[in-house]
């Protein structure tokens, strides 16, 4: 099984204005714990990079990026309720400043146990490791990267599986794993504003269909 840790919508794009306007971001956001800072852009150039946080979800603002993040708490967060956080508050994003982004991506970090190192043994297996370098791995890193059409344009969809360690923060209970992260993200080189605030969470349903794609595959191939 694969368990979700976040989500994380992100539109890239020139920002600059929307990030200056405090007053009304912070009013905005005023339910949501705010930590701001200034960010250097040129010797001359300073902006403001804000974090409103509340609960499991996070906004991130920057001259040239906005991240918009779920965490998988407990039971009841569900992949419809970050559809929802991102209409809701691209939506409010896009009647403070209604400028299109360059590019938008789906990132996740998600898991699989990994007891007495049992999956990193399946990967191994799955990957041919011991058939390559005669012994198996003890530890497990791949990056790869599919390159799809989505939204009718071109697409990078990549996967990272990573060995690794969580803990529980309720209980301080530590144990091994293996990342299955996802970055699901358009290409650089279509440098025109295109992507808009109000139309994010149509994106979002998109991504998440290649999303559910690549972890139907992980599930029927390595757990």
């Amino acid at each position: 099984m694969i368990t979700r840790v976040t989500h994380t919508f992100s539109m890239f794009g020139n920002f600059i204005n929307l990030s200056n306007q405090e007053e009304t971001l912070k009013k905005a956001f005023n339910s949501f714990e705010c930590n701001m800072d200034e960010e250097r852009l040129q010797p001359n150039l300073i902006t403001k990079r804000y974090i409103f946080r509340s609960r499991n979800l996070a906004i991130a603002i920057r001259a040239f990026r906005v991240d918009l993040e779920y965490a998988f708490l407990n039971e009841e967060d569900n992949e419809e309720e970050f559809i929802d956080f991102v209409d809701n508050f691209a939506t409010l994003l896009s009647k403070i400043d209604d400028v299109k982004g360059t590019r938008i991506a789906l990132s996740t970090v998600e898991f699989g146990d990994n007891p007495n190192q049992e999956l990193v043994k399946r990967c191994n297996e799955v990957f041919n490791v011991t058939n390559i370098f005669s012994e198996a791995s003890d530890e497990f890193s791949l990056r790869l990267n599919h390159h799809t059409t989505l939204l009718n344009e071109p697409f990078n969809s990549v996967v990272l599986m990573q060995d690794g360690r969580i803990t529980n923060n309720n209980t301080g209970e530590a144990k091994n794993v293996v990342f299955f992260n996802k970055d699901i993200n358009s290409v650089m080189d279509n440098k025109e504003e295109r992507f808009e605030f109000t139309e994010a969470s149509g994106y979002v349903v998109e991504l998440l269909k290649e999303l559910d794609r690549k972890n139907r595959l992980i599930a029927e191939k390595i757990l």
